[in-house]
């Protein structure tokens, strides 16, 4: 399944859909989401920002009323987050704590965005792994507690 919630912009001249976050994997434990936030594909630069956030907290409240299995959140392609980005994330882990009993699995952070994580202690109530497969065994851990 490769779902994505989609954006449309408009420029001058033409109108682009554009997904906010997508499906790339699901098993019986997990759903990898790959975030993709405001894109602008042609500078390198995809970014978590306050266009972003509403659509994000939008669609994986959808996709959490459908499921339980654990949220992992693929943060590589994000380059930028603002203040509403973390702001969206934060409550994105607390709905999945609450309606999933699970914590946010967060992966493939930039530097900078690592960085403001760390700044915030969000490592102190969210998952931050470097890889999926850090992800992954985690979640299979406590799946056989």
């Amino acid at each position: 399944m490769n779902e994505a919630v989609e954006e449309t912009t408009h420029s001058s001249e033409t109108t682009a859909t554009m997904p906010v976050v997508q499906v790339d994997e699901e098993t019986d434990l997990y759903v990898l989401y790959t975030v993709l936030g405001t894109a602008h594909p042609e500078e390198g630069v995809y970014e978590l920002d306050m266009k972003a956030s509403p659509r994000l907290i939008a669609a994986l409240a959808g996709e959490m009323a459908q499921q339980k299995r654990a949220i992992i959140l693929d943060m590589r392609l994000i380059t930028f987050a603002d203040s509403a980005g973390f702001a969206a994330l934060t409550q994105i882990h607390r709905s999945v704590r609450e309606r999933l009993g699970q914590p946010l699995y967060l992966i493939g952070l930039s530097e900078p965005v690592q960085r403001v994580c760390r700044l915030m202690r969000l490592e102190t109530i969210m998952r931050i792994k470097s890889s999926e497969f850090e992800a992954v065994a985690e979640i299979r851990a406590a799946a056989h507690r």
